[in-house]
């Protein structure tokens, strides 16, 4: 998933995410609840403390499932297709990033 693709999903801006994974900036508030509206899936606890499983429920789920989302502008932004493991596995990379 591309940082413009991952912005669209939580209705946020490319500059944003690029700040918050090059370490420049932490998530805010706003920020963090974006990410939770847009992959309900997602465990708050994980996302904000790193504690507990990353994902609610039993097992990963196996797509987004969120329908409001908005389509991609364009092909190299196709985030469509993308699973949540491979949305958490960017997730990760951004909690590195703090």
């Amino acid at each position: 998933m591309s940082q413009t693709a991952f912005a669209e999903l939580i209705d946020s801006n490319r500059q944003n995410i690029v700040r918050v994974i090059n370490g420049e900036t932490r998530p805010n508030y706003v920020f963090i609840n974006k990410i939770l509206i847009a992959i309900p899936e997602l465990s708050s606890e994980w996302l904000t403390r790193g504690i507990g499983p990353m994902w609610k429920g039993k097992g990963n789920p196996s797509d987004i499932g969120n329908s409001s989302v908005p389509p991609p502008k364009n092909e190299e932004d196709d985030w469509q297709n993308m699973t949540i493991k491979e949305v958490g596995e960017m997730l990760k990379q951004m909690k590195k990033g703090k």
